[in-house]
């Protein structure tokens, strides 16, 4: 009896030190070495006072730097730009008048200059013809008074020859003074007039309209003001992260610089330690420290003190004791890469002190920051909402399926499928601007030299700034093929005015210079009625001189055909296509892993000559489509087999382009939804 009660007496101390010891292990709350890993928090906001009118991303969504994540509301600024741009558009109007005025008046002026020189060479001439007369009479003269003087006789002439002499000398006289002052210069000024070429005479144009073309510069520049301010009003992810919380809601006016949405970063790189103000351990940078976590021993893992507190500072509220706050020092400790750790994290640490791995630790964990690829689901790119202005959507529809970068004006040129609206501006040859952040400019673009264009689906541009653009060539739900959705246009551009230069009927060309054979061989079928083979282009890209066109429909049994139209400038200026100018260059097999016939939607190429193509299934809806983004690294003839890059689930893919060969942009057409776009670094 005495022995059990023994035993029972020692088992129970026995497990009251082992609890003990497990309640310190997992809730001590004073040890000497604990620290919080680092959360990341981004508190953003705009840049201008305003009235949020949208958010485009919700609590949880991951966003990428750059990313807009909230608008406000831009209606006053829209409206500043649209006045701009009409006195812009008038000022513009009127110097163009005023500069044909001007040179109208110009050459009037010259033209009389030159009348007034004609008179003087005539007048010259009727001077040499008098000295030519006056040295006649002389020599009359001379030779009346010889025979005089030889006792000849008299001629009774002599006195009228001696004064029509006398009187040609004097008048050739005054003819010379007037001719010595005025001659010289008027045909020095003719001399110089016809020495000026036309871009001297349109300088002294410029030079009457300097009150006028000073107001335009600052039209311009209050344009472009006008343009940062509406940037300025967007919230703008600073970082990759994730959205942890709202400041404010829809509707709230918010000052400028105060917090809209917090980030929170995804990953965290450091540690920060807290030894205890009554431990005196030595702590040096370098040091390797060894952290575990309270969670699970599997998440355990290593760092480096990189900065030691020169003195001390309070502990985080979390570590306080019987209301407390204990002080400590503070270290600062880079995790190794590839820690599991998460943000916020109480972790307990050891001091190894100096050690061999510490550089490697360090090497790694800088090397894993820069070059870490995120994960396969976080590297999704975010589609985002192209915001319309509402002077545009009343304009017009806006149906994404092209676009380029242009770098002197900072802008995106996107070719939209169709524009206006049914009885008005149906069809009109319109061109749309859209700034880095999915902000459309409120006005489209017209280009100069046409008067319609249907179904424009391509747009590229070759090094030296020309624009190329393409219409679909397809035939419509009626049946036709009609004459604006045939055109391949050559555009030259200056700032935001668009020019035609070339325009040629890309289908019908096509069908003039190649018999069966030939289109047979481009992979073309047999006719489908009055309106001629089944075609849909909707990508052309410049290559090297050649025009590489990618085709929605027809396809080929190995895949979507690529066709290469060379020496592109030469068909623009004679429009006849040569033989074998227009050939089946290679054929593209497109994964798709639920067995659809995928079209190619658009392609580009970078600098590197690495060729991007997006494609899709053709006839289908933009809600139940699956866009797929390729590459091919190795372009050339033949068939190519396309890697799969990203997949845009229930979304049309239109348009692509790459810029500071880095930058991909991609354009989706909803239909009649909102429109949306998503740009990503390329990795």
């Amino acid at each position: 009896m005495w022995v059990n009660r023994k035993s029972a007496y020692a088992s129970f101390w026995l497990a009251a030190l082992i609890l003990s010891g497990w309640l310190y292990y997992e809730f001590q709350i004073a040890p000497e070495l604990m620290g919080v890993v680092e959360a990341r928090l981004h508190q953003v906001g705009a840049q201008e006072d305003g009235r949020i009118t949208e958010f485009l991303v919700k609590v949880g969504d991951r966003v990428q730097s750059g990313q807009v994540m909230a608008r406000m509301d831009i209606s006053d600024l829209e409206a500043e730009k649209r006045n701009l741009q009409e006195e812009r558009e008038s000022l513009e109007a009127a110097i163009a008048a005023d500069r044909a005025r001007f040179r109208k008046e110009y050459d009037y002026l010259m033209l009389q200059i030159e009348a007034r020189a004609a008179y003087l060479r005539e007048k010259d001439s009727e001077l040499k013809a008098l000295k030519d007369e006056m040295a006649a009479l002389e020599n009359e003269i001379r030779r009346i008074q010889t025979a005089e003087e030889s006792g000849l006789g008299t001629d009774s002439n002599l006195i009228d020859l001696v004064a029509r002499r006398d009187f040609l000398k004097r008048f050739i006289k005054e003819q010379e003074k007037y001719s010595a002052s005025h001659s010289g210069e008027v045909l020095r000024n003719v001399q110089s007039r016809r020495n000026e070429d036309e871009r001297d005479a349109d300088l002294v144009g410029l030079s009457m309209l300097a009150d006028r073309m000073e107001r335009l510069e600052d039209i311009k520049r209050l344009m472009v003001l006008t343009d940062e301010r509406i940037r300025k009003r967007c919230v703008i992810a600073p970082t990759e992260g994730y959205v942890s919380e709202f400041a404010v809601q829809i509707g709230d006016t918010v000052e400028a610089f105060l917090p809209v949405i917090i980030i929170e970063e995804g990953a965290s790189e450091y540690v920060e330690l807290y030894l205890n103000e009554f431990h005196d351990d030595k702590l040096n940078v370098g040091d390797t420290v060894e952290l575990y976590s309270k969670r699970a021993r599997q998440y355990d893992t290593k760092g480096v003190i990189t900065f030691v507190h020169p003195g001390f500072t309070p502990m985080p509220l979390r570590f306080a004791m019987f209301n407390q706050v204990p002080w400590g020092r503070k270290i600062r400790v880079k995790l190794a890469a590839g820690h599991k750790l998460m943000p916020g994290e109480v972790v307990r640490a050891h001091i190894v002190g100096p050690s061999e791995d510490s550089s490697d630790i360090l090497q790694k964990a800088d090397a894993a920051a820069v070059n870490t690829p995120l994960k396969s689901e976080e590297k999704a790119p975010v589609l985002q909402k192209i915001h319309v202005p509402q002077a545009l959507k009343d304009k017009t529809r806006f149906e994404p399926s092209g676009l380029i970068w242009l770098h002197d004006i900072q802008r995106y040129l996107i070719v939209s499928d169709d524009t206006g609206f049914k009885g008005n501006n149906n069809h009109a040859p319109w061109l749309f601007l859209m700034d880095k952040n999915g902000i459309m400019d409120s006005e489209p673009v017209a280009i100069g030299g046409i008067e319609q264009l249907n179904d424009l689906e391509a747009v590229t541009m070759s090094e030296d700034g020309t624009i190329y653009l393409m219409s679909s060539q397809s035939i419509n739900k009626k049946g036709k093929r009609a004459k604006t959705r045939q055109y391949l246009l050559e555009v030259e551009h200056t700032g935001r005015e668009f020019k035609v230069k070339r325009r040629i009927e890309f289908y019908k060309a096509l069908e003039s210079a190649y018999d069966d054979t030939a289109l047979d061989a481009l992979g073309l079928g047999a006719q489908t009625g009055k309106a001629g083979r089944v075609l849909n282009i909707e990508g052309a890209a410049w290559h090297k001189g050649d025009l590489i066109i990618g085709l929605k429909e027809p396809h080929s049994e190995k895949g979507a055909i690529i066709w290469r139209l060379k020496n592109l400038k030469q068909f623009m200026e004679n429009g006849v296509l040569q033989k074998n100018q227009l050939e089946r260059y290679a054929e593209l097999e497109l994964e798709a892993t639920d067995g659809t016939v995928h079209g190619i939607s658009d392609l580009c190429f970078d600098d590197a000559g690495v060729l991007y193509v997006l494609s899709t299934v053709p006839g289908q809806s933009a809600d139940s489509q699956t866009s797929m983004l390729h590459t091919v690294k190795n372009f050339g003839p033949g068939l190519l087999r396309a890697g799969l890059l990203k997949k845009f689930e229930g979304h049309k893919a239109e348009g692509i382009t790459v810029y500071s060969d880095r930058h991909i942009t991609v354009v989706f057409d909803a239909d009649s939804g909102e429109p949306r776009y998503a740009g990503w670094e390329k990795n």
